[in-house]
């Protein structure tokens, strides 16, 4: 049914341009505090909304007693799942390198919340739980690697998303992206064979900002990107997003992927009342769907007038 189409941004131009374009309860956001920052003067603002809770995603991290990071309290394990205290002050390895690395406060979420301790920010990511096609479970986590500047400029910041299960890495891919992160998983079993896919987004959650997600499919044994897409929008003046249609959609065909790019204008007027709207269908992709693998066996980008009044 139509419910079930993965919309990046679903009637934007409806609702503010100051909400986040991600509207997942399972989504979750990374921001500057839990990544390597540029050097500030000032003390980073831990907020708590964005990543309160957070996951191991290195193998061989450790969490220290004190924030001078030389008694070692414990060795937790990749996936292992934390949640943020408060940022403790940065490190420096000694050579006053730039930027230097934040240092975190932290409690473990994993059998023993008395387990307090120090890291640092390298070893976190974000992320949450994802239901694999064998209806088992795993671990989504993704972050930063470094940033090229602020966290929040438009630039191409290098990060890593991971597929993790029984504190393993079972994939991993790399991606750019800036501000803040969050991922969605669509259901896929009406894909014959079953297939597992899901989103991670990126983007300033601002009026006119460009948010991004890519679109990943694993099948088991390796993790692929299908695609990339962009939308914008600005509080009911225009807005263009895609749409990802499965199967089991009204517009959905058996074994494809399609998607589709809308573009929404409002060409205001003196009077509210006399407004021209313009909804354009303005590219649509088609994916085959084989043996695991999402073929592209069609690109249109012919403009289609859906509505102007």
């Amino acid at each position: 049914m139509a419910g079930r189409i993965l919309v990046f941004i679903s009637f934007l131009f409806f609702i503010s341009c100051t909400e986040t374009a991600r509207n997942s309860s399972t989504t979750e956001t990374i921001t500057e505090s839990l990544t390597d920052s540029v050097l500030k003067k000032e003390k980073p603002v831990v907020q708590h909304e964005y990543f309160s809770k957070a996951f191991i995603a290195v193998d061989g991290a450790t969490i220290f007693a004190d924030s001078t990071l030389k008694n070692t309290a414990y060795k937790p394990k990749l996936g292992d799942s934390l949640e943020v205290l408060e940022h403790a002050g940065t490190s420096y390895n000694g050579f006053g390198y730039f930027p230097p690395e934040n240092i975190y406060k932290v409690v473990s979420l994993n059998g023993d919340s008395t387990i307090k301790g120090y890291l640092k920010g390298r070893q976190l990511g974000a992320g949450g739980q994802i239901i694999l096609a064998d209806s088992s479970k795993a671990l989504i986590i993704y972050r930063y690697l470094k940033l090229a500047g602020e966290v929040d400029e438009i630039l191409d910041n290098p990060c890593e998303v991971l597929l993790v299960k029984g504190n393993k890495t079972l994939a991993k891919h790399n991606f750019t992206a800036y501000s803040d992160l969050g991922f969605e998983q669509n259901f896929t079993r009406e894909f014959k064979p079953a297939i597992t896919l899901f989103t991670i987004n990126y983007g300033y959650p601002a009026c006119g900002y460009t948010q991004g997600q890519y679109l990943f499919s694993w099948d088991g044994k390796t993790l692929k990107l299908i695609e990339k897409t962009n939308s914008s929008s600005d509080s009911g003046i225009y807005a263009h997003w895609t749409d990802w249609i499965f199967p089991g959609d009204s517009l959905g065909e058996a074994g494809h992927l399609i998607s589709r790019d809308y573009h929404f204008e409002v060409d205001e007027k003196e009077n509210v009342l006399e407004n021209d709207t313009t909804m354009e269908l303005i590219g649509l992709r088609k994916y085959k769907y084989s043996n695991y693998n999402f073929t592209l066996v069609l690109k249109d980008t012919t403009i289609r007038n859906l509505r102007n009044k």
